[in-house]
């Protein structure tokens, strides 16, 4: 009886604690980067940080750079470069091409 009820536990804890991980693991967001303004130049210096505060952030998650068309550009850099703000830094800097407009 008492291996009875130890395999009940186990074939229905299992289930549940799958369902409970699995929206973690695969969730998925999508966030404008700066919020509702979007790409800007930061109008004060804890501009950046005071939109992530609160938010967190997976590789999973799709990032969206809204910004005036043809006012900014990205480029995807190493550490070295980005810490630099320098793309001449990464050798294999990559100017990032796939973009959409707001129609």
């Amino acid at each position: 009886m008492t291996s009875l009820k130890l395999n009940l536990v186990v074939v229905t804890t299992i289930p549940v604690v799958a369902y409970l991980h699995f929206p973690t693991t695969m969730a998925r967001n999508n966030w404008i980067v700066g919020g509702a303004r979007g790409w800007i130049v930061p109008p004060n210096p804890n501009y950046s940080e005071s939109w992530k505060k609160g938010n967190e952030f997976f590789t999973s998650d799709v990032y969206w750079f809204v910004f005036k068309n043809k006012s900014h550009n990205i480029i995807a850099v190493n550490k070295e470069a980005f810490d630099a703000c320098d793309p001449n830094k990464d050798a294999n800097a990559t100017l990032v091409t796939k973009t959409r407009t707001r129609s």
